[in-house]
């Protein structure tokens, strides 16, 4: 499974969801779904605006590979 690590992101730069909302034009809650992980989606140009923000220029940067945990 893929991981958005943009609420890691943002506790390493010390900012705010509402400062990132600000910054990219986003709505709050757009950059809310995108820090808990409720998007399975994320449109480019959003995620475009997000990294142009945080100035990110490696998508490896914004994502980790977590392990799923499989239920038996």
């Amino acid at each position: 499974m893929i991981k958005l690590r943009l609420e890691d992101i943002l506790k390493e730069r010390n900012l705010k969801q509402k400062d990132l909302a600000r910054m990219s034009g986003l709505r709050e809650s757009s950059i809310s779904d995108m820090v808990r992980g409720i998007r399975t989606t994320v449109n480019l140009e959003s995620l475009e605006k997000v990294m142009n923000c945080l100035e990110i220029s490696d998508y490896n940067e914004l994502f980790e590979k977590v392990e799923e945990k499989i239920h038996v």
